[in-house]
């Protein structure tokens, strides 16, 4: 059962996709709650939070390497590393 509006549960799908760990969704891929978010932390609540949290999330199981973690989420090495210098130097928040 979803007990959210139209928005939060499109927002949970896309989030779900992104965490997937294999080629279907299942109910671990949905943070439903603060206590089953990865390290304890809440889930996202901005456009801006969940980006930040899928890529540290992303970053940590990479084991810190920024071209494999790029490739993973499919995006431009360049662009990582300016979205990781711009929350360095606290303008990303």
């Amino acid at each position: 059962n979803w007990h959210g509006n139209a928005r939060e549960l499109q927002n949970a799908i896309d989030r779900a996709v992104v965490l997937c760990h294999g080629p279907q969704l299942t109910r671990k891929d949905f943070l439903v709650d603060d206590s089953s978010a990865p390290g304890g932390q809440a889930p996202a609540t901005t456009l801006a939070d969940f980006e930040r949290q899928i890529i540290e999330m992303t970053l940590a199981e990479m084991g810190g390497n920024r071209t494999r973690t790029a490739e993973r989420l499919g995006v431009s090495l360049r662009w990582l590393q300016y979205r990781l210098k711009e929350w360095q130097s606290g303008s990303g928040d």
